[in-house]
């Protein structure tokens, strides 16, 4: 987390339940600009930006998305507009 707070690229490979998720989901929150997080799971995606943006246990009300291919193309090209502006509102991909 420190890594990633001082602004450096970080690359975490950790095993199940190890804190992964807090490791890029609180350096999101307290730093500027938009983290992007690469999830192999669309599952755990998705849970994951639903419970980020509606602050359910676990969430924040933190604006996150995601782009994945089971999305049409006007999800995908909503999500690349807002990520194409000056100062997007989305804090986590």
């Amino acid at each position: 987390m420190g890594a990633a707070v001082s602004g450096r690229h970080v690359f975490v490979l950790m095993p199940t339940g190890g804190g992964k998720s807090l490791c890029y989901q609180l350096p999101a929150v307290i730093t500027l600009g938009v983290t992007v997080v690469v999830c192999p799971l669309l599952s755990l995606m998705q849970d994951q930006v639903m419970a980020l943006c509606t602050g359910r246990p676990g969430g924040c009300g933190v604006p996150a998305t995601y782009l994945s291919s089971q999305q049409s193309k006007g999800e995908a090209l909503g999500v690349l507009r807002e990520l194409n502006k000056a100062q997007p509102t989305c804090k986590l991909l």
